[in-house]
């Protein structure tokens, strides 16, 4: 008994170590402004094949296929969209972040960077939104024809230009 109550105390610190190790982690990534020189959005372009219409047609023209089998993929593929879009979403707002600290560091005419970072986030949001939208239809068992691209588009704009921000600077 005291070995047991030993053991979930020691698991008990390790996770709270851990957690704060993590947590110290991803902060000192989102502020450090050199993190964005190494950042590819390459990784979210599997995104936009993830649901395309002719994979599902393709398997149920296959014999022996049962409607099972597609509802499955179909999950599943939607929780990787989501898995993917959330990601996106951090890397966004870590995006933002060194955008908005090379902004106000930057030297010169300025005046309409504010303005383009809201317009990006604006774009992104919309595109969050549709997205988000299309999974929860296509859960109900309707299909909707998803184009991520623009969504992609407003990052790798927002990722162009902090980038070109850090080199004015």
């Amino acid at each position: 008994m005291t070995w047991s109550l030993a053991a979930v105390g020691l698991a008990l610190v390790f996770s709270a170590i851990l957690a704060l190790r993590l947590r110290h982690s991803r902060a000192s990534a989102a502020n450090d402004p050199l993190w964005i020189e190494e950042l590819s959005l390459e990784r979210y372009r599997p995104m936009e094949r993830l649901l395309e219409a002719a994979d599902y047609a393709f398997l149920t023209g296959q014999a022996g296929c049962r409607s099972g089998v597609t509802t499955s993929l179909r999950r599943q593929r939607r929780q990787i969209m989501r898995c993917y879009l959330r990601r996106l979403c951090a890397d966004f707002r870590r995006i933002q972040s060194v955008a908005r600290l090379r902004t106000a560091n930057s030297a010169g005419e300025r005046h309409h960077l504010p303005i383009f970072l809201a317009k990006q986030t604006l774009m992104f949001r919309a595109g969050v939104l549709t997205l988000e939208a299309a999974l929860a239809f296509d859960a109900l068992g309707g299909f909707v024809a998803v184009d991520v691209r623009p969504l992609l588009r407003s990052a790798e704009l927002l990722l162009t230009r902090a980038r070109q921000l850090g080199q004015a600077a």
